[in-house]
């Protein structure tokens, strides 16, 4: 049934395809579609609870029918045109950089793919709160609010859980698949760079430039084999960025009726980031901005009067149904601005000196974490010469909530905390000197130079609106994917800064190395000695060669046999229903074990959400993680007996019968 997600998304594909659209505008423009119908269609599936492999099945097949029908002459001349343009003789005449390029992102895209099927979920955020709740999202057969401890389940950005949703539901309840949404988006995001860069008048070796860089970020690597959200909605804000992109070609109003379809793309990769994570919007701004100050500038009174207002409609629509939940739930908070446990993250002043450290600081952390020693140590000087300059401590409590430490190189490389140094470094560069060729006004330079201070906006919004953490790189990774399709169009002149560019590219595929085959956490391959040379570290700490289900079990240190002693003393048990409490350490490695429809699992006791328990429900065992599991716990007066207890990382998952 997996199938009908990639027929849906293909006949969008060659209907565009059809309408001699471009390549990468076709998969972009299907995308964007493909977002909608996953959000329609998990929106509309879960008044009356039918989200379903059946229900999300027969929705995708109507959708798919009614496009055939309705666009049936754009999607026979699409698959016309592919026709022709696989039946050409092939040529294998493509220059150096192309061989090298195609080379170096096949190389990345099948690393990360095999590490995407080859390990199972097992990142800390995503036992924690990304896929309990597609696990309580399957059982309910609906996305609406349930009781929870986690807030982080219920009220941040559910767009990539939904499509996870439609993949696991469709795949008999496997979560084997869930690591491929995050590895479309990586790919996707590739797409989306270079097609920015070719926006900008960039020729096959900016484009290629882009893409490479774009696919040897170390973050985005580690990323694409992960069920978390970052580079979801870092996709769909570079699928903004490059509808922002195209408005601004000169050619693009002279195409008759596009205006319409760009407002509805545009503003439905706006919406669709925005449904990923909430912070995305201070990327959206300056770029919202950027396209309304080109319509006004072209003096297009009738776009000014009319795609503002599509666009705001899609946001809206895209988002409606999670922000009617969040308003209900959390007293009209329906941006989950309070919510504790994000909450902490918000810089509790307005003093100027202490905003100015905090940029300071989180924009540099990217540049950190290099081979090099000697960087690293002026990154870190830099940074204190600042805050001591402001008058600022460098750990303030208004702008740290970690240390701000001294990086070296290392192969702990985690999936929210690795930088990207070269990447970051190219992208600062390419805004600074785009903005500087603007004050020598360059009339074919003033639109690149717009949309660099639109991501320059992008990146001091996040950077002076979240005090610091060392996971502040995946916050700034949509800024830094949009900036990479400017490198082309600043290093594009000149034979100085095409040698700076071909050294970076050089030096960011030796880092993508370390981050793809010897990661800490997802190693491809097993040689200790190349591990220490490429990423500091031994490989994998004994999880390499591990089967899927036993690197399950390792994520949250529980061990294989542990997770099936749970298992059979419920079933000796004759267990039915299961309540889940105290599960905010990541017990959904245990959840997975009672996945099937037999079981009844819900959570009780819970700090979210608690009027909506049914109190009529009285559970025969219970799931919890406490540090120091009594003999014996009472929940709503029932008395339950400890049967099994297995040591985790966090906290031991227990198992408690009813007596």
């Amino acid at each position: 049934m997996i199938l009908v997600l990639i027929a849906a998304w293909g006949i969008v594909f060659f209907i565009r395809y059809g309408q001699r659209t471009g390549l990468t505008r076709a998969a972009l423009d299907a995308t964007v579609c493909f977002g909608l119908g996953t959000v329609l269609i998990c929106e509309a599936l879960s008044l009356p609870a039918w989200c379903t492999a059946v229900g999300v099945s027969v929705c995708w097949l109507v959708l798919c029918a009614a496009a055939c029908v309705l666009f049936a002459k754009p999607l026979q001349a699409g698959l016309r045109r592919a026709l022709v343009f696989s039946m050409r003789r092939p040529s294998f005449k493509a220059s150096w950089y192309a061989w090298i390029g195609g080379a170096v992102v096949g190389f990345c895209l099948l690393g990360t793919l095999l590490s995407a099927l080859l390990y199972p979920p097992m990142n800390y955020d995503s036992i924690v709160y990304h896929m309990p709740r597609v696990f309580f999202w399957m059982k309910n057969a609906s996305v609406h609010n349930y009781p929870t401890e986690i807030g982080r389940q219920l009220f941040t950005g559910p767009l990539a859980s939904f499509f996870v949703l439609q993949l696991q539901v469709l795949s008999g309840g496997s979560d084997r698949l869930a690591n491929l949404v995050q590895w479309f988006a990586y790919a996707g995001s590739i797409l989306a760079a270079a097609g920015i860069a070719s926006e900008l008048g960039a020729g096959p070796k900016g484009r290629w430039l882009s893409a490479v860089l774009a696919a040897t970020t170390p973050l985005a690597i580690l990323q694409a084999s992960s069920t978390q959200s970052d580079l979801v909605a870092a996709f769909w804000c570079v699928v903004a960025a490059y509808y922002v992109t195209m408005y601004g070609r000169s050619s693009f109003c002279e195409e008759r009726g596009a205006g319409l379809w760009w407002a509805v793309c545009a503003g439905g990769s706006a919406g669709l980031a925005l449904l990923t994570k909430l912070n995305t919007l201070a990327v959206l701004g300056p770029l919202a901005l950027l396209a309304f100050g080109l319509m006004c500038k072209r003096r297009a009174w009738h776009d000014i009067r009319m795609l503002p207002a599509v666009v705001l409609v899609c946001v809206l629509l895209i988002n409606a149904g999670f922000f009617v939940r969040n308003a209900a739930d959390l007293d009209g908070d329906f941006l989950a601005f309070d919510l504790p446990e994000t909450n902490a993250q918000h810089v509790p002043t307005n003093n100027p000196r202490f905003r100015v450290a905090l940029a300071t600081k989180n924009l540099s952390y990217n540049l950190t974490n290099t081979p090099v020693p000697f960087l690293n140590w002026v990154v870190d000087g830099c940074v204190s010469r600042v805050c001591i300059w402001l008058n600022v401590p460098l750990n303030a409590p208004e702008t740290s909530l970690e240390n701000y430490t001294p990086r070296a190189f290392t192969g702990v490389q985690l999936h929210d905390t690795r930088t990207s140094p070269v990447q970051s470094a190219m992208g600062y560069a390419a805004i600074a000197m785009l903005l500087i060729v603007a004050l020598w006004r360059k009339k074919n330079r003033r639109f690149p130079a717009a949309l660099a201070l639109a991501v320059l906006g992008g990146y001091l919004a996040i950077a002076v609106m979240l005090r610091f953490t060392s996971s502040i790189p995946r916050y700034l990774l949509p800024s830094l994917l949009i900036a990479l399709g400017l490198v082309p169009v600043a290093f594009g002149a000149g034979r100085v800064r095409r040698g700076i560019a071909c050294v970076s590219v050089a030096i960011a595929v030796y880092m993508a190395a370390g981050a793809l085959l010897f990661n800490m956490f997802q190693p491809l391959v097993h040689a200790p000695g190349l591990a220490r040379t490429l990423s500091a570290n031994s490989v994998g700490f004994g999880r390499f060669n591990a089967s899927y289900e036993r690197m399950r079990a390792f994520s949250t240190g529980i061990g294989e046999e542990g997770l099936a002693a749970i298992r059979e003393s419920a079933d000796a048990a004759d267990v039915r229903s299961i309540g889940v409490t105290r599960c905010n350490l990541g017990v959904y490695p245990a959840l997975y074990a009672f996945r099937d429809a037999r079981y009844d699992v819900r959570y009780v006791e819970a700090r979210y959400l608690s009027e909506r328990e049914d109190p009529a429900f009285v559970p025969d065992a219970i799931l919890t993680m406490r540090r120091e599991p009594p003999q014996e716990i009472l929940v709503r007066g029932v008395s339950y007996t400890l049967a099994e207890t297995h040591s985790a990382t966090l906290a031991p998952i227990s198992l408690y019968l009813k007596e």
